[in-house]
């Protein structure tokens, strides 16, 4: 199976920042989002995740890359920063349905693997800048829809790093749900 070159991955992430944010300065009424209930719960700390978006591409090779985006609101104000969750994995289906998917080595490109995933705190839009990250090393996401809506839940274990990209800590617990829709885009 063919792995996305190191180009094609930051096109995809530049594609779907770029959609993203363009949208949270575009549309103070959120329409651009999916609307849902959640939250991601980090070192103690739990942040709402009441919007989301979902890209999805086929790779050429039988394999479908997803990418699924959850944030809170608060994003799409300018005048604070935000947070939002991140999920880029294969599956070899367009379709999602009671799916749970793996974490794997990023260099494996195989059906139902997570190839990143991450949670950024202190995400300014602006400047595309964050405070800290919680890059995910270890766990799953569980990924069901039904109808408009899906069922997402997640169990990780992460690596936290500052804003250059130092690590800061490891091994830590990061886990949260999603249940709603999902804006949807292909490419």
């Amino acid at each position: 199976m063919k792995t996305p070159t190191i180009a094609q991955t930051l096109f995809m992430l530049v594609l779907v920042a770029t959609f993203t944010l363009s949208a949270c300065s575009d549309d103070d009424n959120n329409e651009n989002y999916g609307e849902g209930e959640g939250s991601v719960t980090v070192e103690d700390s739990s942040y709402i995740l009441d919007q989301g978006l979902r890209t999805i591409y086929d790779n050429g090779d039988g394999l479908f890359v997803h990418n699924i985006m959850l944030h809170s609101s608060s994003l799409n104000n300018p005048d604070e920063n935000g947070y939002y969750v991140h999920f880029y994995f294969f599956t070899d289906s367009e379709t999602l349905s009671g799916q749970t998917i793996e974490y794997t080595h990023p260099n494996e490109n195989i059906p139902n693997t997570i190839y990143f995933a991450f949670l950024k705190l202190g995400f300014d839009s602006d400047n595309q800048t964050h405070e800290q990250a919680y890059d995910v090393k270890d766990g799953s996401l569980t990924v069901s829809k039904e109808g408009g809506n899906f069922d997402i839940s997640f169990d990780f274990i992460t690596t936290k790093k500052d804003s250059a990209g130092n690590v800061l800590a490891q091994d830590i617990p990061m886990y949260g749900n999603y249940s709603g829709s999902l804006t949807f885009e292909t490419f």
